[in-house]
């Protein structure tokens, strides 16, 4: 799996995380990784921010952590989004929880 600059830390315990979207898909999931990017995937379509909505709640269960801590940083309509999480997330760990995941059968 390519994680190369999945992950990026700034200032004040933060982290960008780079997200590919793929919207009016069959189920909403964290699909795996690819080419520096997490891929995520929304029933949602892209209009009217339902999809960045959706996927933010995607990322905030996928990760455990509350959605009030993530925010869309860069890529507000493109499918390849920069988001700013606060809390220190590194490549280690999506690649954890994909493992998790994945031995879960989700």
């Amino acid at each position: 799996m390519e994680t190369s600059n999945l992950t990026r830390k700034i200032a004040n315990s933060q982290t960008l995380l780079h997200v590919r979207v793929k919207t009016r898909a069959s189920c909403n999931s964290v699909t795996g990784l690819a080419n520096g990017f997490l891929c995520v995937s929304t029933t949602s379509v892209p209009e009217n921010n339902k999809a960045n909505k959706c996927i933010i709640n995607l990322l905030s269960d996928f990760m455990s952590i509350p959605k009030t801590s993530i925010c869309i940083h860069k890529g507000h309509s493109v499918r390849d989004k920069v988001f700013l999480i606060d809390a220190e997330i590194t490549d280690d760990f999506i690649l954890q929880k994909l493992k998790v995941k994945n031995d879960n059968g989700r």
